[in-house]
């Protein structure tokens, strides 16, 4: 299986990668680019892949985020009255993101 890295952030869409190992740019976000390398992906509890920006674990807090580095988990938290948006791995205004949360987290 060919292991998929980031050169920058991760973008939740899928990305998968060709035969050949090296860099490849993500086709919806001109700033991402995918490093691809022949090796098993390596997740941990919370963290899918080793590096990248992922959905809180938490379904009702929306405005939260799981940074994960070296496949350790880190809670961040987006600016008042924004969600964590898994397809462009940014905080976005609530009406954008397609989640349904009851709350905002504290």
């Amino acid at each position: 299986m060919i292991q998929v890295g980031l050169a920058t952030v991760v973008s939740a869409q899928e990305f998968n990668c060709p035969e050949k190992s090296g860099f490849y740019a993500d086709p919806y976000q001109c700033d991402l680019y995918y490093k691809c390398t022949n090796e098993e992906p390596k997740p941990t509890k919370d963290c899918p892949r080793q590096n990248g920006y992922f959905v809180h674990p938490d379904p009702q807090a929306c405005d939260k985020f799981l940074y994960c580095a070296e496949g350790v988990p880190n809670e961040h938290s987006c600016p008042p009255g924004l969600y964590f948006d898994e397809d462009s791995s940014n905080c976005d205004w609530k009406e954008s993101v397609n989640r349904k949360c009851d709350q905002i987290t504290k």
